[in-house]
């Protein structure tokens, strides 16, 4: 398993996150898997609400991880607002 998260620049497996450790019956997140190979340009498409920034927040540790392995090399975060439209940009090295 540990030679599989060397492979990755980005895995989470079965992860479960909170903003607030004190809330850990009401995960924001839950049982996400994701795995983004280094150089793998991926986009993170939702509605209003559904938990994008989340998920990003949870990438760059901003979240309290509740269960599961987080791996992440994560090196540089972009993030800018075009027309009211919000973008964040994360490099993965």
């Amino acid at each position: 398993m540990f030679i599989h998260f060397l492979a990755h620049a980005l895995v989470i497996e079965n992860g479960t996150f909170c903003w607030d450790s004190e809330e850990i019956e009401r995960p924001i997140l839950r049982n996400i898997n994701l795995h983004v190979e280094q150089g793998q340009l991926v986009a993170i498409v939702g509605t209003v609400g559904s938990g994008k920034s989340s998920l990003l927040s949870a990438l760059l540790g901003e979240m309290d991880k509740i269960s599961g392995k987080v791996n992440t090399k994560v090196s540089i975060l972009f993030e800018l607002e075009i027309r009211n439209i919000e973008i964040k940009l994360i490099y993965f090295l």
